[in-house]
């Protein structure tokens, strides 16, 4: 009975799902020549913005959230900012998932740069982890108040 209970007290460790604090993942990839964009956060991180913001976060949380993500999270290909529509939304494991699509076809990437304000006014110590998947460049890299730009060249072959 002590080993079941072993058992099954690491598996439920194991098999839980995992909170980062103060971190939030953006990636940015490819389909059909459309740059797509998903955004996750766990949903107590968002405490802060509640208060700060005068969207309805009790009726319109996915709403709220995605245009903050959209006003304080910028791609730039080629210099040109990327503008995204917000597409649909989710939430697994009290984690809020955001989909946003750009509005505008991928051509000719020969640089690539980012500018994230998120949540760093509410928390200094706040991480966000970018993930690029874009033509031939795969990169993951972590953002914080200092590193909030981001400028990648494409080389070509």
């Amino acid at each position: 009975m002590v080993y079941f209970s072993f058992v099954f007290t690491y598996l439920f460790v194991l098999f839980s799902p995992i909170h980062i604090r103060e971190v939030a993942e953006y990636k940015y990839y490819v389909e059909d020549s459309v740059i797509h964009f998903s955004f996750m956060v766990d949903i107590d991180e968002l405490e802060d913005l509640k208060k700060s913001q005068s969207c309805d976060y009790t009726k319109m949380l996915a709403f709220c959230t995605s245009s903050y993500v959209n006003e304080n999270a910028t791609l730039f290909i080629n210099e040109s900012p990327v503008a995204f529509e917000f597409e649909s939304s989710s939430i697994r494991n009290n984690h809020l998932n955001l989909y946003f699509v750009s509005t505008t076809k991928l051509r000719n990437v020969s640089e690539m740069s980012i500018y994230n304000t998120c949540f760093y006014n509410f928390n200094l110590n706040f991480k966000n982890r970018i993930i690029i998947d874009i033509e031939k460049y795969k990169a993951s890299y972590l953002l914080d108040i200092k590193s909030k730009n981001l400028n990648c060249i494409i080389q070509k072959d």
